[in-house]
């Protein structure tokens, strides 16, 4: 009976580790579920994990008014804003560790006009009169006309872009894995992978200088002199960490053992 018991809760401990090796966990979300007569800027999101405000960063969006909390985006003229969560060091410190697995999902419409709405990274320093094209870090765009533009960027100072194919869905979700798992500083500066909801077009480049991951958010530009009004809609942001596997599997064994001294203590008292 004692085999037994202790063969199933192996079973379970190796079951559970199997299901959430690579489970994420959650630090920041929001699926803007405010109103179109509020500033996104002020609001806070849904999920701001308390480890990043530890680290230095402000569970609150700062940025431009065009940015509603219910997701919307209405922008005129030939310009360029954004908002932004602060991230403090978090993913700075997270730098050559096991733990520096990070992923960044978006949801997002086209814009009504030509231009490009985007999720991503951002490098402090910036206002709120600046996009993906200034101080955006790996992040991807959802374009009004997607043939021959690019929707994926690695960032200023870098030559590496890419055109995933025409994503003619109104609605795509858009994916960019970061990994600064083997960054050393020397040879390694980490890697972006991207991904989209619409097409199996995947794209990955490495980094080949330091870089500072301050701040995620979106952004939206207007293309050349479209001036007008142009309208778009993100409907979530996640920002998720992939932790070392070998976390969960610590956390099961001690459960494992835990169980089977408890069930030992119980027959003894018998």
């Amino acid at each position: 009976m004692k085999t037994k018991t202790f063969l199933t809760l192996l079973t379970l401990a190796a079951t559970g580790l199997s299901f959430t090796s690579h489970a994420a966990i959650v630090l920041v979300e929001d699926t803007f579920g405010g109103t179109g007569d509020t500033n996104l800027a002020g609001t806070s999101p849904g999920t701001f994990d308390s480890a990043i405000a530890d680290a230095g960063g402000t569970g609150t969006w700062a940025g431009h008014s065009w940015f509603k909390a219910d997701g919307t985006v209405t922008a005129w003229g030939n310009f360029g804003r954004r908002v932004w969560l602060d991230l403090g060091d978090y993913i700075n410190d997270a730098k050559g560790t096991s733990n520096g697995l990070f992923t960044l999902t978006v949801t997002m419409s086209q814009p009504t006009e030509a231009g490009f709405v985007s999720g991503g990274f951002f490098f402090a320093g910036g206002d709120q009169n600046i996009t993906f094209a200034n101080r955006g870090l790996a992040s991807a765009s959802h374009n009004n006309n997607n043939d021959g533009n690019d929707n994926y960027y690695m960032g200023p100072g870098t030559a590496n872009s890419n055109d995933p194919g025409n994503l003619t869905d109104t609605v795509v979700t858009f994916t960019t894995e970061l990994d600064l798992r083997g960054f050393d500083g020397i040879s390694n500066f980490g890697s972006v992978t991207f991904s989209n909801s619409f097409n199996s077009n995947t794209f990955t480049s490495s980094y080949t200088a330091d870089q500072s991951f301050d701040e995620v958010g979106l952004s939206v530009q207007i293309a050349g002199d479209n001036i007008g009004i142009h309208r778009a809609e993100v409907s979530q942001i996640q920002l998720a960490q992939i932790p070392e596997p070998s976390t969960y599997a610590l956390v099961l064994l001690s459960v494992v053992l835990l169980t089977v001294v408890g069930i030992r203590c119980r027959r003894r008292t018998r």
